[in-house]
């Protein structure tokens, strides 16, 4: 197994993690449903949460881009690490992010008692952690451009 492997295995880890915690936020929720009682619910909570996900949710791929861009000072240790470490940091951000949204629809569903916005959420943030899976492409790129 060589180097990239090894750091794709953790990375894989890690992401396996967080979509099992999305998972055990939804099944909280589903079971804390049926518990709750239905009061009043003011409805702007739920658009301040959606408008906080699409406003994440746009920015992530602007926050990947700028924690991926090569830099310019030259590094002490091998530039593989430098690489590596910072693809490592920025796809742990891009998860929590994503994670975030499942999140929101667990606390929305608490607050409403209407089991549709931990779906919801929580199904923006299994389609998003898709698509910021871990891949040996993009580390070995990452690798490379130090």
């Amino acid at each position: 197994m060589d180097d990239i492997d090894e750091k794709l295995q953790f990375l894989r880890i890690v992401y396996l993690l967080m979509l099992v915690t999305v998972g055990v936020v939804a099944v909280m929720g589903w079971q804390l449903a049926a518990s709750l009682s239905h009061g009043a619910f003011d409805v702007t909570i739920a658009y301040c949460a959606g408008a906080m996900t699409l406003f994440e949710m746009a920015m992530i791929p602007v926050l990947r881009r700028r924690l991926l861009a090569v830099s310019s000072v030259s590094s002490d240790g091998p530039i593989a690490s430098v690489g590596a470490g910072r693809y490592f940091a920025t796809d742990l951000l891009t998860w929590l992010l994503c994670e975030s949204f499942a999140i929101y629809g667990l606390v929305l569903m608490l607050l409403s008692g209407n089991l549709k916005f931990l779906l919801g959420f929580c199904a923006l943030s299994l389609f998003n952690l898709a698509l910021y899976a871990p891949t040996r492409r993009k580390l070995a790129e990452a690798m490379r451009a130090g």
